[in-house]
């Protein structure tokens, strides 16, 4: 099913046929063994990217099989990786990112970001899920809890990409009334404003420390 989604059509044709339903199965039936639920996980993150299956996924318990699959292989950076990266393409929904937080998605995605804080890849892909999650305010406000902010301040990579989202998140962050600038945050921000030739970045930067 994830290979097969990766294709447009194909990915349509198993939303319509019943496979998410199929996947979620498959997934709670299974839920210690790591493979199986990489595998579904990777499925759910190709077959979000169609608008319908967004949907569907929400109503089938697709949202809820990806949070325990990461919930309970923490240590497994690849579940980790594709259960970020199935969040980020969910959240784009805005009523699918209130379910997503509501569900406990926010502190699975949290979670795997500072327990695989020198994978590129989880951190790619978890900073995408929380930077689309944070354009909902409780998403962000849950966010701030959780100390999201003290996890971005120690942060290894110097991604452009990554750091993009990340400045995107604490934008959405900085306007909530929880949002407080702390030391080893403002000099990190204030070291990569410095080092990065990104003028995207260094105005968004910019932005933050203003706001």
């Amino acid at each position: 099913m994830a290979n097969l989604a990766i294709n447009d059509a194909n990915s349509v044709k198993i939303g319509k046929e019943g496979g998410i339903a199929v996947i979620v199965s498959a997934m709670q039936h299974h839920l210690n063994n790591e493979h199986v639920q990489f595998h579904g996980c990777r499925a759910m993150a190709n077959l979000a990217c169609n608008d319908a299956n967004k949907v569907k996924i929400g109503i089938e318990g697709g949202i809820a099989a990806v949070i325990s699959a990461m919930q309970h292989h923490l240590d497994n950076e690849r579940v980790q990786t594709v259960g970020c990266g199935a969040m980020a393409s969910l959240a784009i929904n805005d009523a699918i990112a209130v379910k997503i937080g509501k569900e406990g998605g926010v502190a699975a995605v949290l979670s795997a970001m500072q327990h695989h804080l020198n994978n590129e890849r989880v951190q790619s892909q978890g900073c995408g899920a929380m930077a689309n999650l944070a354009n909902n305010e409780r998403n962000a406000d849950e966010m701030l809890e959780l100390g999201v902010l003290d996890m971005i301040s120690i942060l290894q990579t110097e991604d452009s990409k990554i750091w993009e989202n990340v400045l995107t998140l604490i934008l959405s962050c900085s306007k909530r009334k929880m949002f407080k600038m702390s030391s080893p945050l403002k000099k990190r921000l204030q070291h990569l404003k410095k080092e990065t030739d990104s003028p995207k970045l260094k105005e968004m930067i910019k932005d933050i420390l203003l706001a």
